[in-house]
């Protein structure tokens, strides 16, 4: 054993030398060459061959998997009609106590409301459901030491609830109501 390979810096295993290696190296250069070539050719021809290509349509992405037109508002509206949006917070029933004092047979909203929820815009905007929220503000300070003080919030918040049921019933035809998920 050589005197040098002894000491601390030499290294515990030996190091392959470039001649054994070289071959190792060009062999997964073409093979890893081969799969890429491969898999661009494979992608291209599903592509083509699913979504009509063959037959010279060129309106679609190149790749992408759902063909979708290059066009971005047809495209939205084609993975719309898939998935539709779901609003996870509409203030509708705050809305309607704020601008039509808690009547909610003054609201038709199967024409333009104020406020951003109505029957036409959630049907171009391609909604599919929505939940509804409640809120009413808690000013701090007048629950008093023991929260013992009668408050105005939690009626508020009651009289929001009957608020969005009575809504639900009146627009029945055009949105279920699902208190459940497994009810839906």
């Amino acid at each position: 054993m050589d005197p040098e390979s002894a000491t601390e810096r030499a290294p515990l295993l030996e190091h392959e030398t470039d001649r054994a290696s070289k071959p190792r190296k060009v062999v997964q250069g073409t093979l890893f060459v081969i799969f890429a070539l491969g898999l661009i050719l494979f992608l291209f021809y599903y592509e083509g061959v699913q979504y009509g290509r063959a037959a010279g349509e060129d309106t679609r992405w190149p790749w992408g998997g759902d063909g979708l037109p290059k066009e971005p508002h047809e495209a939205a509206l084609r993975i719309l009609a898939k998935a539709p949006v779901i609003d996870t917070h509409i203030d509708l029933p705050w809305l309607i106590r704020d601008e039509y004092s808690n009547n909610a047979s003054a609201v038709d909203l199967r024409t333009p409301t104020p406020g951003h929820v109505d029957i036409p815009r959630l049907r171009a905007g391609k909604v599919g459901g929505f939940f509804w929220s409640v809120y009413a503000p808690c000013p701090g300070g007048l629950e008093g030491p023991d929260f013992l003080n009668p408050t105005f919030s939690v009626r508020d918040t009651l009289e929001q609830i009957d608020i969005s049921h009575e809504l639900i019933r009146k627009h029945a035809d055009v949105r279920g109501h699902y208190p459940e998920s497994k009810s839906i």
